[in-house]
Order: structure tokens, then C-alpha cells, then sequence
């Protein structure tokens, strides 16, 4: 069957999560003779999580998304798009990324060993700005 033809490439979000969900994939691809060809490694440091996260708000109007530190509205509290209140969601706030991250560390980081062992994990500085990280991941895919 060969490789499939993706252009610029496919990004599996959140999928595949576990070690053994990665060995279930690498074998359903291998059965359809298909195989991963690059896993991108966005790298930020934890600190630059949490507070990337914890500054995000929603708009309970129209779902805006707006980020106190990069993308703040031009009224504090208030949706430029609909006049809507900005929130802060539950899972936003400083500890619950934390434990989000506990979480990460626990079970997905070990997928960074497996993807590395078979050469095909490229990693990407996710510290810079979107259009350098846009401009790393089309080089890598």
C-alpha cells in the first residue's frame, strides 16, 4: 500500500497518549503497510504553561478566546467581538495545569524516549513566536 500522500503532513492530536496506545498504532499502521514518519516535539517550558494557561479567558457569549498576556481584550472583562463576560474555565487556573502537567509527565512523557528510540522525533522550540513554530513544524513534516 506504501505511504500515504498528506502534503504537509497529519497531526494526530492528542492521539496516541500511552505507550501502549503508540504500539497499537505503529501496528495498525504497519497492517495497512503505512508507518509515522516524524513526531514533533513541541517544547515550553512548564512555568510558560501555567501561565500561558492561567491567562486565558472564554467569552460565555460566543466562545472568543482571549489571552491576558498576548491577545487581551480591548475592555478588561469584555468580549471585543460581543460585549459578552470573560471567564476564567475551572481547568485554567495555575493548579489544576499543574496537575494536568503531573499527568502529562506520568504518562505521556515516556512516549518522548519511545519516538525518540526510532528517530523520528524532531523537537521544536514552542518558546517562540507562532509564526516560528508554524515555520519549524512545516520543515519538519
Amino acid at each position: 500500500m506504501g505511504q500515504p500522500d498528506y502534503g504537509a503532513g497529519v497531526i494526530l492530536d492528542g492521539f496516541p497518549r500511552t505507550l501502549a496506545q503508540a504500539a497499537a498504532l505503529d501496528s495498525e499502521l504497519a497492517r495497512n503497510g503505512d508507518r509515522i514518519t516524524v513526531v514533533p516535539l513541541i517544547q515550553v517550558q512548564d512555568d510558560a504553561i501555567i501561565g500561558r494557561l492561567a491567562a486565558r479567558r472564554v467569552c460565555r457569549e460566543c466562545g472568543a478566546v482571549y489571552n491576558m498576556m498576548f491577545k487581551p481584550p480591548h475592555t478588561k472583562g469584555e468580549c471585543d467581538a460581543c460585549g459578552g463576560e470573560l471567564y476564567q474555565r475551572d481547568d485554567d487556573n495555575a493548579q489544576t495545569v499543574r496537575n494536568r502537567l503531573y499527568t502529562y509527565y506520568r504518562e505521556t512523557a515516556p512516549l518522548i524516549g519511545y519516538y525518540y528510540a526510532k528517530g523520528l522525533l524532531v523537537e521544536i522550540d514552542g518558546q517562540q513566536s507562532i509564526d516560528g513554530v508554524k515555520a519549524e513544524l512545516r520543515a519538519a513534516l
